[in-house]
């Protein structure tokens, strides 16, 4: 794991701190995707069993998606690349994402989570409350990730695909969750559904 740290620092996905800042460690892995590449995945049932439910997802029905498809006479699909990791987390909750890299000899590098990870029950649902503010949905339809413009013609496809990336463009696809004027650090916690415990 330890020499995939130098892509995730560079990118923003986590920081390197002191081994006693985490309040919670999960254990990360990565898995093989299909094109060859590897997923980062952490287990989040420590951090998930401390947490409040995750809001709905709100996933549309797949034959309704299914439905939107068949009726449009011009489609374009785009998967959006690390889509959970285009998702900042507040400072102060980044405590709660701490994770131990294993490096030569026994040694481990501790890290924390920048950004939202695979594993972590709200993130779905973060995700794909996210998507449907960048594609409405008279526009087409959204699957957490996965993006679908629709039209009846290329060229109102065409539009309401350059709307789509403007949008994404606009957001930088990068909404954090610690936005300017969120709030106390408590009240960040209560939004994303820590325990008060803590």
């Amino acid at each position: 794991m330890l020499h995939h740290l130098p892509d995730l620092l560079r990118y923003g996905v986590v920081e390197q701190v002191d081994p006693a800042l985490p309040r919670v460690i999960l254990p990360c892995f990565t898995v093989a995707k299909t094109d060859g590449s590897l997923r980062l995945v952490h287990d989040g049932r420590k951090l998930n069993d401390l947490m409040l439910p995750p809001p709905p997802m709100l996933l549309p029905p797949i034959h309704d998606v299914v439905s939107t498809l068949l009726s449009a006479s011009f489609v374009i699909h785009t998967d959006a690349r690390s889509w959970f990791y285009q998702f900042g987390l507040a400072t102060e909750v980044r405590r709660f994402f701490g994770s131990r890299l294993a490096g030569p000899r026994g040694s481990f590098t501790t890290v924390q989570l920048c950004s939202m990870c695979m594993g972590w029950k709200w993130a779905p649902a973060v995700a794909h409350r996210a998507a449907m503010v960048l594609l409405p949905a008279a526009d087409g339809a959204v699957w957490v990730d996965n993006f679908f413009v629709c039209g009846a013609s290329a060229g109102d496809v065409a539009a309401r695909y350059s709307a789509y990336l403007e949008r994404t463009r606009l957001a930088n696809a990068v909404m954090h969750l610690d936005a300017q004027g969120a709030g106390t650090p408590q009240q960040q916690f209560d939004a994303l559904g820590l325990s008060a415990t803590w």
